[in-house]
């Protein structure tokens, strides 16, 4: 178990050798850091949340008016608000998804020309497609459906297009696919969560993941490493990387090995810890008895967008 801070680590890796500076420590700390994450998917690193799906807005009387090249969109016994900026919008004309902007309540548009043959008198659909997922989320490892409670199928965003194309079915979602935010593609690292079928109704759907972590950056200094990271690891890794870097004609070999034995064998000790924990981990169906989820649910009666 880790009870030093990072600060604290840092000063004692630089009692290690003379004359070591503070950048270097914290490189050998950061790379000591990294190997023992690397090491094995820790039960530590996993968290799990809750993403609430919305239920479609399907139109009854209300109408709208869309012309062909063009991004307005006039609404007829519409009563739009500001909140439903940013949904997806589709027609029974196209299978084709727009992302909507309200403007008043009876006006809006869409993020690019019209692309159907237009008309007046069109009844449509407001849906979310996607959902954020946790800032500090790396990796989902599973996701249970709020219906019956197994796990969903996951599949890559290239075999949901080419499964699915258009997504025009609604009911009990059967797998999800994880992609990038719209600001990971600038550099971030958040990640959004699409179901399919389209979730019918508001519902949470519980998500499995694996955390980002936060190395030292040499300022948050009283910051300490992920609770079920050990001093003694990060400390004999740090002091190994120190004493290979400063070896001259063999001078620290044997400094060297005595710190990659004491490494090795506190990571073995993290990792018995670890496995212990994994033993109550609750049961989860194998992906063979779920992979086929998809094709059933194509070939059954969900409610479909009309398109």
């Amino acid at each position: 178990m880790g009870y030093m801070t990072w600060g604290q680590l840092r000063m004692q890796v630089q009692q290690t050798l003379p004359g070591l500076t503070l950048d270097k420590c914290d490189e050998y700390l950061n790379t000591t850091y990294a190997r023992v994450l690397d090491h094995r998917k820790w039960l530590g690193l996993e968290e799990t949340a809750y993403v609430e799906t919305a239920a479609p807005y399907q139109s009854t009387t209300d109408t709208v008016t869309l012309t062909q090249g063009s991004n307005a969109v006039t609404g007829v016994g519409t009563s739009w608000t500001s909140a439903l900026t940013g949904l997806k919008f589709q027609t029974q004309q196209t299978g084709a998804i727009y992302t909507f902007t309200v403007l008043t309540a009876t006006t809006a548009t869409l993020d690019r020309p019209y692309e159907g043959t237009g008309g007046s008198g069109l009844a449509y659909w407001l849906l979310t497609l996607r959902y954020p997922l946790p800032t500090d989320c790396k990796r989902v490892i599973d996701v249970l459906s709020a219906d019956d409670g197994y796990p969903l199928a996951d599949l890559s965003t290239r075999s949901l297009d080419g499964a699915v194309g258009w997504r025009d079915v609604v009911g009990m979602p059967a797998v999800y696919n994880v992609r990038p935010s719209p600001e990971a593609l600038d550099g971030g690292t958040t990640w959004q969560i699409e179901f399919y079928p389209i979730a019918q109704y508001a519902k949470g759907y519980l998500v499995r993941y694996e955390r980002s972590t936060s190395a030292f950056n040499g300022t948050n200094t009283a910051s300490s490493p992920l609770p079920f990271v050990s001093d003694q690891v990060l400390l004999s890794g740090a002091r190994a990387k120190a004493y290979a870097d400063a070896g001259r004609r063999g001078e620290y070999n044997s400094q060297i090995a005595f710190q990659e034995r004491l490494f090795a064998d506190e990571l073995n000790t993290m990792a018995k810890a670890d496995r212990r924990k994994g033993n109550t981990r609750p049961f989860r169906v194998p992906d063979r008895f779920t992979r086929h989820r998809l094709e059933r649910m194509l070939r059954s009666a969900f409610p479909r967008i009309l398109g």
